[in-house]
């Protein structure tokens, strides 16, 4: 089934919420789902798979595949070659594909969630852009809609294309409340069309400042056909 990696323009611009209300508007849809963190760097106390299960209504203790969904947790929050270093550990990319294939052996839809941007490196020789490459996952892209996003996504878009990874699709989220500010707003209103335009990727969807589960059930509608096929 279908596996999908869900990557962000940086760190902190909203993939974890994505991904776990993604995942709850998918399961509400009929399908099996589950969410994957290939790499935690710290808040090992409320880490992404948390929140993951948190948005879709299920508890960490019926878990039976934990491992495979949060494969790697470290202590600290820093790039995750760098993290696991400090635990005198090395990420090994075979770990992370087997546990992904175990999930996609048994579920419609697999969410993977990233670690920062692309190019976070897993190890001294590997980024997560390599993975994905070699895994040849599609991928959806979260912007944070503010100034200086267009490079950023522009960026992370011509790295996908470049390694010819196919592209779901952009998600424009809101992370800070709205402002009165004109001049922003009309920053945020011309973003997503600008991206999508000059970077070839659809808009799949353009989230509010605490979005309701409808904005992520017309997203999961189009993820759900090109995942399953």
């Amino acid at each position: 089934m279908g596996l999908v990696f869900i990557t962000g323009t940086d760190t902190g611009v909203g993939k974890t919420h994505v991904t776990g209300h993604l995942a709850a508007a998918i399961r509400s849809l009929g399908h099996n789902i589950t969410t994957q963190k290939w790499v935690q760097c710290g808040d090992l106390d409320c880490p992404d798979i948390s929140a993951h299960n948190t948005a879709m209504g299920v508890t960490d203790a019926k878990d039976a595949m934990a491992n495979a969904r949060s494969v790697y947790e470290f202590q600290m929050a820093a790039s995750p070659h760098l993290a696991a270093k400090e635990q005198g550990i090395s990420i090994n990319p075979s770990k992370l594909k087997a546990a992904s294939t175990a999930l996609q052996n048994t579920h419609d839809i697999v969410l993977i969630e990233g670690a920062g941007g692309l190019m976070v490196p897993l190890t001294d020789t590997l980024t997560t852009l390599d993975l994905v490459a070699e895994m040849s996952i599609p991928t959806i892209v979260v912007v944070d809609n503010k100034l200086g996003c267009i490079n950023h996504a522009l960026l992370t878009l011509s790295a996908l294309t470049t390694h010819r990874i196919p592209v779901i699709g952009l998600i424009i989220n809101h992370s800070a409340p709205p402002t009165s500010d004109p001049t922003a707003t009309h920053i945020s209103q011309d973003n997503p069309h600008i991206i999508s335009q000059l970077g070839h990727a659809p808009v799949l969807g353009i989230l509010p400042y605490n979005p309701d589960q409808k904005s992520y059930r017309d997203i999961a509608e189009k993820v759900i056909q090109y995942a399953i096929k």
